[in-house]
């Protein structure tokens, strides 16, 4: 058989944090150019629904390339088939979710969903990701206790940033 692959913890939590460090960074940025274009299109009266959808996409497919890079950076944790399978169940609940809130911004765009609450919609669409994301960090963390969840990631930058002060 071959060599069990494990990273310990504490570098796992390093890495996650890097990564979601340049991730915000590059949403930001992203966000920050679909705004300047749109106030842009906004003050030249050009702006179209279709150019609204057009940007929900773009920042849902961030979204899902975010998830995808995530869940190849996982994959490097274990080898443990299980853990694996499960890291990939998660990318494709987070798939499946991104594509969810498109169809709703789809919808409302073409004007399909007038006599629904949005919020109510909304959040039957993002309610059940978070609960799978939880479920899935649990079933993680009890295959591999090396796991960081997100608990682990809040809780060592409140206690870096207590140090830094």
């Amino acid at each position: 058989m071959g060599e069990r692959m494990m990273v310990e913890h504490k570098n796992r939590l390093l890495q996650l944090m890097r990564f979601e460090q340049v991730s915000i960074r590059l949403f930001g940025l992203l966000v920050a150019i679909i705004i300047l274009t749109f106030y842009y299109l906004h003050s030249r009266y050009t702006l179209t629904n279709m150019q609204v959808f057009a940007a929900f996409l773009i920042i849902y497919a961030s979204l899902i390339l975010w998830g995808w890079l995530r869940m190849k950076l996982l994959l490097r944790f274990s080898s443990d088939e299980l853990y694996r399978r499960y890291v990939r169940i998660n990318f494709l609940f987070i798939f499946m979710t991104v594509i969810g809130l498109a169809i709703f911004i789809w919808g409302t765009v073409i004007q399909n969903f007038q006599h629904v609450t949005y919020s109510l919609l909304g959040t039957l669409i993002v309610l059940p990701c978070l609960y799978f994301e939880w479920w899935v960090n649990e079933r993680l963390k009890k295959i591999d206790p090396e796991h960081v969840t997100n608990q682990d990631i809040r809780q060592y930058r409140r206690l870096k940033k207590a140090g830094e002060q």
